[in-house]
């Protein structure tokens, strides 16, 4: 049985890093795209995971879309439907805010 999930994080998220984040929620599930800038960034990567209450538990890596390269883990904290701060973080991950 699916964790019942009450909102929609679907859409574009801001990070205090930068960066745009383009996520979708499907479900309990969750997949992201983020970079701080679309013709030349520095840093993109994506992330895959899954909401369980308000936290959200996701895997992350950089791609070579920029140049930095690392990779961890993130466990976020849904504080609304417009705003997710981070909680712990891994493999030096820069955002810890994001906002619609």
């Amino acid at each position: 049985m699916k964790p019942s999930v009450n909102f929609d994080l679907s859409g574009r998220w801001y990070g205090n890093d930068g960066g745009i984040y383009y996520v979708r929620q499907i479900g309990n599930k969750i997949w992201w795209f983020g970079e701080n800038h679309p013709n030349a960034p520095s840093w993109s990567n994506v992330a895959y995971g899954e909401i369980h209450d308000t936290e959200i538990r996701l895997q992350w890596s950089d791609v070579p879309k920029g140049y930095i390269m690392n990779s961890g883990i993130l466990v976020l904290e849904i504080l609304s439907n417009g705003r997710i701060a981070a909680r712990n973080k891994t493999g030096g991950f820069g955002g810890s805010e994001w906002t619609r």
